[in-house]
């Protein structure tokens, strides 16, 4: 199933012990996660440095949504106490 896929491929772009084993045994990974024998060998073959180039990215852009998380309520809070201040 194409949603089997699609699971295994974001598990595999965010965590990094799943990503090893899979480098290690990808035909034993795929078929944890229920794909068909066909499935399990079209993933089996996706190239490796595409696989870390991806997870790359996304660690960079979630590491990146959290220090703009932190900034924006750094910015709420300023904002609040710069109001509160002139209103006194």
């Amino acid at each position: 199933m194409q949603a089997d896929v699609e699971r295994l491929l974001a598990q595999l772009f965010v965590d990094g012990e799943l990503r090893e084993r899979f480098l290690l045994d990808p035909m034993q990974v795929a078929r944890e996660f229920g794909l068909s024998p066909a499935e399990s060998e079209a993933v089996a073959r996706m190239p490796t440095q595409d696989l870390q180039v991806a997870s790359r990215s996304y660690e960079r852009k979630r590491h990146g949504k959290g220090m703009h998380s932190r900034f924006a309520r750094l910015r709420r809070w300023t904002r609040n106490l710069f109001f509160k201040l002139s209103i006194c």
